[in-house]
């Protein structure tokens, strides 16, 4: 089990650099970066560009490529999608993200980044 933790480490620092600003929300911007996710296609083509831009480290993608049943080569733009797809759907709540960015991702956002 042990050598599992660094994996999440990893995976959690990957999720967490999906974050448009690296401070974290308040619960109220949370929502309202929800709305716009949900309400503008365009916004969230933006976000999601971002996000896959973000995620740059070569051990990110080879861990989350992991987690995320994904070729490496495809898993920035395939998690990031998942990710802003689950928070514009309110599916990833402000406490699964915050605990993300804390390095204490829920079963949620496992779950979302694996597509189930």
């Amino acid at each position: 089990m042990k050598p599992f933790i660094p994996v999440v480490l990893i995976a959690t620092s990957a999720l967490a650099s999906c974050a448009t600003t690296p401070a974290k929300p308040t619960p109220q911007s949370y929502a309202a970066a929800q709305t716009m996710l949900e309400g503008s296609p365009g916004i969230r083509k933006l976000v999601q560009n971002k996000c896959a831009t973000d995620m740059a480290t070569l051990q990110q993608k080879q861990v989350m490529s992991l987690l995320a049943n994904v070729p490496q080569d495809r898993v920035a733009r395939v998690v990031c999608e998942r990710l802003i797809k689950a928070m514009a759907s309110g599916r990833l709540t402000y406490s699964d993200f915050t605990q993300t960015l804390d390095r204490h991702p829920t079963v949620t956002a496992v779950k979302v980044v694996q597509g189930r």
